[in-house]
């Protein structure tokens, strides 16, 4: 060690280097909130100075969990989330309580789901304390089409794609051949406004790259397709996910077409994107009282608006 420190020193002094600065260190993990990080290279991860460079308050004020969900939106990185290891409907090995929305009501109503085991109790509690969220699989078939009713307000159904038999065919997505569920619903003539489906927090929580499509009757392929949709952000409502936190890419969002006169029933096809994971989904049917700015509803307004006030120092971060 004294010989490799003594050449060191003389290669400082016969080459004119100066001797190093203490080398700066990351403050904490880009994942974890905490004090403002930095934007140097070469001392914290790439990704905070793209972070930083979107939203300066991360690098300047505080790390707080706007910009630990950035990680996933302006870097496109999943190493902040962990997605569900299964379906919040299905008994199985305990969840982690940030994987969904409803997971975390779940645990917090009963630790030993996030802790122990998830089982039928679990399940049971994700009808009762997450709001207007039902355990609602899909039917196997068009044909066997999960009947929904207009009338229900806010509905947030939960199923999963694993094990679902191929049918119909969407004319985006590459998803024909591939693992579908289906639903139905009946439009009537003279309804209070359209309604949205929307697959919004599939991504984030089950990891699944949807495809929903929505047509006019059986067998439910592009000869009777209405709409489809496979990205939300490059599809006809480029909000529609900007209410969950955060919005990822891969989600998908239709609104179903109204006001037809003598009324009109539509199957609604969730499936998936080419040889992407069949995996858990959510599908969100808002009412249309809800179904503002494309499905994104209050909670984009509140979500952005909060986001504002925060940047400005009108409110104190959470």
């Amino acid at each position: 060690m004294r010989l490799r420190l003594s050449c060191l020193s003389l290669l400082m002094v016969f080459c004119g280097l100066a001797a190093p600065a203490t080398a700066q260190v990351c403050e904490h993990d880009m994942c974890l909130e905490g004090a403002p990080l930095s934007d140097i290279p070469g001392v914290c991860d790439p990704c905070v100075a793209d972070i930083c460079a979107a939203d300066s308050y991360c690098c300047t004020s505080a790390w707080d969990n706007i910009c630990v969900e950035m990680v996933a939106t302006v870097c496109g990185l999943n190493v902040c989330i962990a997605a569900c290891t299964h379906s919040l409907c299905e008994a199985g090995e305990p969840l982690d309580a940030t994987c969904n929305s409803c997971a975390a009501n779940v645990c917090q109503a009963d630790p030993l789901c996030c802790s122990s085991q998830w089982d039928a109790t679990c399940v049971g509690l994700v009808d009762t304390v997450c709001q207007n969220t039902r355990c609602e699989q899909g039917g196997s078939s068009c044909g066997e089409a999960i009947v929904l009713d207009y009338n229900d307000s806010q509905q947030l159904l939960m199923g999963t794609l694993e094990g679902m038999p191929p049918g119909g065919c969407a004319s985006e997505g590459s998803s024909c051949g591939n693992s579908a569920t289906w639903y139905s619903i009946a439009m009537p003539y003279g309804g209070d406004g359209p309604r949205y489906v929307y697959t919004c927090g599939s991504e984030y929580s089950f990891g699944l790259d949807s495809v929903l499509s929505i047509h006019t009757g059986c067998p439910g392929n592009t000869q009777n397709e209405v709409l489809v949709n496979d990205d939300w952000k490059f599809g006809p409502y480029p909000l529609a996910c900007l209410g969950f936190m955060p919005p990822r890419l891969l989600d998908s969002s239709l609104e179903l077409p109204y006001n037809i006169p003598g009324g009109a029933t539509y199957k609604i096809r969730v499936s998936h994107y080419d040889k992407t994971p069949a995996t858990p989904y959510q599908l969100h049917v808002p009412e249309p009282s809800y179904a503002l700015l494309g499905g994104a509803g209050l909670a984009t307004i509140f979500a952005l608006s909060r986001c504002r006030l925060r940047r400005s120092g009108r409110i104190h971060p959470d």
